[in-house]
């Protein structure tokens, strides 16, 4: 007898509508889910392009930095060496000057002031010993002022032609 009834039940019309209903809800269901997960695939593969994006973006931004970061190295070494080879330049060019206004001095006038110069001979006749140290030293002093520049010449392996000049 269970069975009978149970057997009206499921033919009945109204167990038919609320079958329908339910299955009608499950594949709602079922492409609800589908569909959450296609839109959550859709998202992860989106923010996973981006990321990549950004990667390949900040390796470049690196890569830049990096380059930028050597070509300024590369740049203070030229200014720095530019500059000392200015000095050098500078420098170089004052003493050509310098020996260009000592070449148009004559001999004659530094024969002039040595004849007036004392000697050492008389300094030792007059027994003035503090004196004749100081001249010897005053002597020695002014000779290696006046060869400095011409030493220096030719150690600073300056060629020939500006020598001259």
């Amino acid at each position: 007898m269970l069975l009978s009834s149970c057997d009206t039940c499921i033919n009945s019309p109204q167990y038919r509508d609320a079958q329908a209903a339910v299955t009608q809800f499950q594949d709602q269901v079922t492409k609800d889910v589908a569909s959450a997960k296609s839109q959550a695939e859709s998202e992860y593969q989106k923010q996973q392009d981006q990321e990549d994006k950004v990667q390949k973006e900040l390796a470049t931004a690196k890569s830049d930095y990096d380059q930028l970061n050597m070509r300024m190295l590369d740049y203070q070494q030229a200014k720095q060496e530019a500059t000392e080879d200015r000095a050098l330049y500078d420098e170089l060019v004052k003493k050509i000057r310098e020996n260009e206004i000592n070449a148009g001095f004559q001999n004659d006038m530094v024969r002039i002031a040595d004849e007036a110069r004392r000697t050492i001979a008389t300094f030792i006749r007059n027994g003035n010993s503090i004196c004749w140290w100081r001249s010897l030293c005053r002597w020695f002093w002014r000779l290696s002022a006046w060869l400095q520049p011409i030493v220096w010449t030719r150690r600073s392996g300056i060629p020939s032609r500006l020598r001259k000049a």
